[in-house]
């Protein structure tokens, strides 16, 4: 006798997307929150010395040429270091969201940004 034993043909393998659940408003506000304090202290710890120096310049009389211009130069260098921070904010947001895939802030909140299939973001879209 011949047996044969009929199976029906496994199941095709379909994609299942994975569960996306989005973080919400006030999760994402503590995360912004954590990274802008860890912005605003290295900011601080960068330009208090330039604070310091330009508050101990607006003592100094005005009638003095090279104190008025000491002073102008301290001014431009404080508003040449705060473009640098704004430009290192951008880039502190860019480089982590690109290579970790979450800023320090989004980390501790386990929050993770991808694109829409789930993969990390280029640097030029973050």
């Amino acid at each position: 006798m011949n047996e044969q034993s009929f199976q029906p043909p496994p199941p095709p393998l379909t994609y299942q997307q994975p569960v996306v659940k989005y973080a919400g408003f006030w999760k994402r506000f503590a995360a912004i929150l954590i990274d802008k304090l860890i912005i605003a202290v290295a900011s601080l710890i960068i330009l208090l010395p330039f604070i310091a120096m330009i508050g101990i310049s607006a003592f100094i009389t005005a009638r003095d040429v090279e104190n008025i211009g000491f002073l102008f130069s301290m001014v431009i260098v404080y508003i040449l270091a705060a473009l640098m921070i704004v430009i290192a904010e951008w880039l502190y947001f860019a480089i982590m969201e690109s290579q970790r895939g979450a800023t320090i802030g989004k980390m501790v909140l386990n929050i993770v940004v991808t694109d829409l299939q789930g993969h990390r973001i280029t640097f030029g879209r973050a």
